[in-house]
C-alpha cells in the first residue's frame, strides 16, 4: 500500500517561514489555513513530479532535469503565470553556482600555487645549504635509476 501523503508533507515550519515572507506584515495565517497550503504544496510538488518524469521517461531517461520540470509546468498550463519566474530563478541559481566553483576554483589553484612556490623555496633552501658527509650527488642517482629500468 502506498505511503499516506502527510509522508512527504513540506515541513510546518518552511511552509510558515514561506508564507511570512510573501504576505504583507501583519497578516496571519489560520492552522486551518497552513493546514490546507501544505497539503496543496505537497500535493502541486507531487504532481508537477509526476508529469516532468514522464517526460524524462519520454527521452529515455531516469533523471528528471530542469527542461523536464519546464516543460510539466507547460503541460500544466502555468507558463505564463509560473514558468518564467521559475525559469528565471532557475538561470539565476545557475549563475551563482558557477560563480561559487569558479571562485572554489580559484582559491584552490592559488593554494596549489602557494604551496609550490613554498615547496620551491625550501628545496633551494636545502641546496644552498651543506648536507656534509651526507652530501647526495643526484646526478649518480638519476642514472642509476636510467640502468635499474
Amino acid at each position: 500500500m502506498a505511503d499516506p501523503i502527510e509522508n512527504y508533507e513540506l515541513p510546518k515550519s518552511t511552509i510558515q517561514k514561506i508564507c511570512k515572507g510573501v504576505l504583507p506584515e501583519g497578516t496571519n495565517l489560520q492552522k486551518e489555513a497552513r493546514e490546507a497550503i501544505t497539503k496543496a504544496s505537497t500535493v502541486f510538488i507531487n504532481y508537477l513530479t509526476a508529469v516532468a518524469n514522464e517526460q524524462a521517461i519520454k527521452q529515455d531517461r531516469k533523471t528528471i532535469n530542469s527542461s523536464d520540470i519546464f516543460k510539466a509546468l507547460e503541460i500544466l498550463e502555468l507558463d505564463g503565470s509560473i514558468l518564467d519566474p521559475v525559469r528565471e530563478a532557475t538561470t539565476q541559481y545557475i549563475q551563482i553556482q558557477k560563480e561559487k566553483r569558479n571562485e572554489y576554483r580559484k582559491r584552490k589553484s592559488l593554494q596549489n600555487s602557494m604551496s609550490n612556490e613554498s615547496n620551491e623555496q625550501v628545496d633551494e633552501h636545502i641546496d644552498d645549504e651543506e648536507l656534509g658527509d651526507n652530501d647526495v650527488d643526484m646526478e649518480h642517482v638519476e642514472t642509476d635509476q636510467e640502468e635499474l629500468k
